[in-house]
């Protein structure tokens, strides 16, 4: 669409059922503002879903100890989250209600139109120390 951080100039407020934003908000400058536009487009009832990478992810590690610890920006990512990290940005963002699940591979989010659920691949039943080192991090957030 363009500048997310200035989302509702191009997008009609409370116009949306649906947000996706899939692996871009490490590339944003202003991450609270990016989100609090998407609270500003979306329906009262609608659905963001955003997904990350996670920092503590284990390619990341490996990568870290062979190339050494990168400092951000680099790769165009002004910053990458934690699943503290991420779940203090959506507490200080409009949304008061939000989940956030470690994601292990593969396709992130199903719709189900029927039951009117998220389904996740996700490592909800592994154990914590496993879980805070998944490949990305999928969130939900609803107005």
């Amino acid at each position: 669409v363009g500048n997310w951080e200035e989302l509702s100039s191009v997008i009609a407020p409370s116009s949306l059922d649906l947000v996706v934003a899939s692996h871009v908000i490490e590339h944003v400058p202003d991450d609270l503002k990016a989100i609090n536009e998407t609270h500003k487009v979306l329906k009262k009832g609608g659905v963001a879903i955003v997904s990350t990478p996670n920092i503590s992810r284990m390619s990341r590690l490996f990568l870290d100890l062979v190339q050494g610890k990168r400092e951000f920006p680099w790769w165009e990512h002004q910053r990458e989250y934690s699943l503290k990290s991420l779940t203090q940005l959506f507490e200080r963002s409009r949304f008061a209600k939000f989940e956030i699940l470690p994601v292990a591979f593969g396709v992130h989010f199903d719709i189900c139109k029927k039951r009117k659920k998220f389904m996740f691949i996700a490592l909800r039943e592994c154990p914590r120390v496993l879980r805070n080192y998944a490949c990305s991090l999928e969130a939900v957030l609803w107005k």
